[in-house]
């Protein structure tokens, strides 16, 4: 009984699973020219489908993927030139006495003589 059981279960399985579609082969092998039209256009239209359904897992993959694939090595063309670096500062003094100063003539500090927290002598200035 168990036989007959399993054998009846493939057989219909088999014919269920044969279905409608035909192979591409025996379309060709009809000749009929309406026919393989019919074929293409159905394979072409199943292509465009599953074309639509890849685009659709990439869009997710690219959105969802937080580890980009990075060239390891990079190179770029070095240019030559020439480097300028100028620091500008402003500052404040702090006196005991309002004083006005006014510089001789304008222009660029380029060094400074005194180190913070120096003592000037009364007489000298």
């Amino acid at each position: 009984m168990k036989k007959i059981f399993l054998l009846l279960t493939i057989a219909i399985l088999s014919i269920s699973c044969g279905g409608d579609s035909k192979s591409v082969e025996s379309i060709i092998e009809t000749h009929n020219l309406e026919k393989i039209r019919e074929k293409r256009n159905e394979i072409v239209s199943e292509q465009l489908e599953i074309n639509n359904r890849l685009k659709l897992i990439d869009e997710a993959i690219t959105r969802l993927d937080t580890v980009k694939k990075l060239p390891l090595v990079t190179a770029f063309q070095v240019k030559h030139n020439e480097f300028t670096h100028y620091l500008e500062l402003q500052g404040n003094v702090a006196t005991k006495k309002n004083i006005i100063l006014y510089p001789e003539f304008s222009g660029l500090l380029t060094s400074i003589n005194v180190i913070e927290g120096q003592r000037f002598p009364k007489d000298k200035y």
